[in-house]
């Protein structure tokens, strides 16, 4: 059966890189990054094979996009659940739960080999990460996250657990099969055991004094 395309005023005013991004999106979630090509995009949407070319070069740039697109999620759900109360919980719940809806744009995101972050693309991580830190911050108050390396270490370690956790989820077959009464079980025991150990956690020992410098004479 032909495939039906639609007239290309339809996608006049940008309308057709919003529906690749869109198609793409999906189609990742699919099938994977591999298996995401523009041809497959512009047959998906009706449109020439020559038609996305006019918003990605090539699939790279494709890709580009996506990842883009999928931090600036990723940057909204962290800050939706660092407005919760309990702000540490929220974050770590926001995370997983875009992670478990989102598992091969995660892995988009960081998929080594991808290169430094464009400027763009940058800013998002860093929202994601401005959002993480607050929440942090009001977890183990402002004394201690005004001290030097402290709160940005706390903040990794957060980020390090619940990653991890959304690894175990999304990409290991577990020894045993957890159905969502108790993966939702596990992922609060989880957060449970994190938020107790940032608040709680002991402040590393400070650093040893430099020794003084023996006087040597000198010999004339």
């Amino acid at each position: 059966m032909a495939t039906r395309r639609k007239p290309a005023e339809q996608y006049h005013h940008g309308n057709l890189r919003a529906a690749l991004l869109a198609a793409a999106w999906t189609y990742l979630s699919r099938h994977g990054a591999e298996a995401l090509s523009l041809r497959a995009l512009a047959e998906a949407l009706g449109v020439s094979h020559a038609a996305p070319a006019w918003h990605f070069k090539d699939k790279a740039a494709l890709l580009e996009a996506l990842r883009l697109e999928a931090w600036t999620r990723f940057g909204d759900a962290l800050e939706a659940g660092a407005a919760e109360p309990d702000r540490l919980r929220g974050t770590g719940r926001a995370y997983l739960a875009f992670a478990l809806r989102h598992p091969r744009q995660l892995e988009l995101m960081f998929r080594a080999g991808a290169g430094p972050h464009p400027p763009a693309e940058e800013a998002q991580s860093l929202r994601a990460w401005a959002a993480l830190t607050a929440a942090v911050a009001q977890a183990i108050g402002p004394r201690r996250a005004a001290e030097p390396g402290e709160l940005a270490s706390m903040a990794m370690s957060a980020w390090a657990t619940t990653h991890g956790l959304s690894a175990l989820l999304t990409e290991v077959v577990l020894p045993v099969a957890l159905d969502d009464a108790a993966r939702g079980a596990l992922i609060e025991r989880v957060l449970d055991v994190a938020v107790r150990g940032i608040t709680h956690a002991p402040r590393p020992p400070a650093p040893p004094a430099p020794a003084p410098r023996k006087r040597t004479r000198s010999h004339r």
